[in-house]
């Protein structure tokens, strides 16, 4: 989940990447500082490289701070990174304290912009192989619509990504600012593939959700979002729509009211007034249930609609959005879950 502490974390990483670059690399370079040189001649450079290598340096680390470069940025500096190792590898230097030290630089480097970029965080699920490698040997959770329970066989049918290969790239740039749930219904389906085996090793694409919001003043209710932890999504967003990424696996898609009722021909209804959904979301902590309450106070919302709810092992708070969406935050021990501990404290 894309919490504001996950987003700060990798925000202040990133900071400490760029300063050490600053001071330790870039700018002795840079000023072309005795200290610079010395160390180019003793790795077996030549005179007159340092103020060249700072300035593609200070390039790759200027693309890695604007978020639409950081990762091209990133595959830069590994780039340089690569260099600077082999160069140590020339020189005979000590392994863990001068040869390894560009893996460390670039695991602090890619550790700040992972947990800061929900997009590359989403090419790199490190959460499902996980619990997939602890659930291998003992069940297989099956994908299709047809089967859900948690223990059903292993010869369920493989989902099979076919849509982007339909739509083609421009189809899905030109999908901008439709509902999320209508480009994922065009963009994949699952199908069962007959006859066919599902393995321990192949997994199919993860479900994911689309929640579609109407608001009156897409700005504001995008800063919103924004504040409460949620990135937003260009590729799927403009004047009539913003794509507000919650997690790998949930985006809440805010449209206009007169764009909302292109899809549908029933009456949208005022939230203030009216209630059809209540959306809950899961947090990690009971902290963070407060934290993210209190937020979407101060931002514009409205928080605490019921009174909180504390059962020892569960905790809820909720808030409404500028427009009236009513959203439930849940905190719930695993440990009590597990041992059946569910008796309110």
């Amino acid at each position: 989940m894309n919490t504001p502490t996950m987003l700060w974390t990798g925000r202040i990483l990133t900071g400490l990447f760029a300063l050490f670059m600053l001071g330790a690399s870039i700018a002795p370079k840079l000023l072309q500082m005795p200290v610079a040189e010395a160390t180019m001649a003793e790795l077996g450079w030549p005179g007159g490289y340092s103020f060249m290598i700072g300035l593609i340096e200070l390039t790759c680390l200027v693309l890695y701070l604007i978020p639409r470069t950081s990762v091209l940025g990133a595959v830069m500096m590994m780039g340089l990174l690569g260099g600077a190792m082999a160069t140590q590898i020339r020189a005979g230097s000590p392994l863990f304290s001068h040869i390894l030290f560009s893996i460390y630089l670039g695991l602090f480097m890619w550790g700040g912009l992972w947990l800061r970029h929900p997009r590359l965080r989403a090419l790199f699920r490190l959460r499902e192989k996980l619990l997939l490698h602890l659930v291998q040997g003992t069940r297989q959770r099956c994908q299709c619509p047809a089967n859900r329970r948690m223990d059903a066989p292993a010869t369920c049918g493989a989902a099979r990504l076919d849509g982007f290969s339909q739509m083609g790239l421009e189809r899905v740039r030109s999908a901008a600012g439709r509902p999320a749930s209508v480009l994922a219904t065009r963009a994949f389906r699952c199908e069962p593939r007959k006859g066919h085996q599902l393995r321990s090793k192949e997994t199919a694409m993860p479900k994911m959700i689309f929640v579609n919001l109407p608001v009156k003043d897409i700005a504001a209710s995008t800063r919103f979002y924004q504040s409460i932890g949620c990135q937003k999504n260009e590729q799927f967003s403009d004047e009539k729509a913003s794509s507000m990424v919650w997690s790998d696996v949930i985006t809440f898609q805010l449209l206009t009211r007169d764009y909302f009722a292109t899809f549908t021909s029933k009456e949208i209804p005022d939230a203030h007034t009216t209630c059809q959904v209540l959306l809950c979301l899961s947090c990690d902590s009971r902290e963070e249930v407060d934290s993210l309450t209190e937020t979407a106070a101060k931002a514009g919302g409205k928080a605490d609609t019921r009174e909180p709810m504390d059962m020892g092992f569960m905790y809820n708070r909720t808030f409404e959005d500028p427009d009236g969406h009513v959203f439930e935050l849940a905190w719930m021990d695993p440990q009590a879950v597990m041992d059946g501990n569910t008796e309110s404290a």
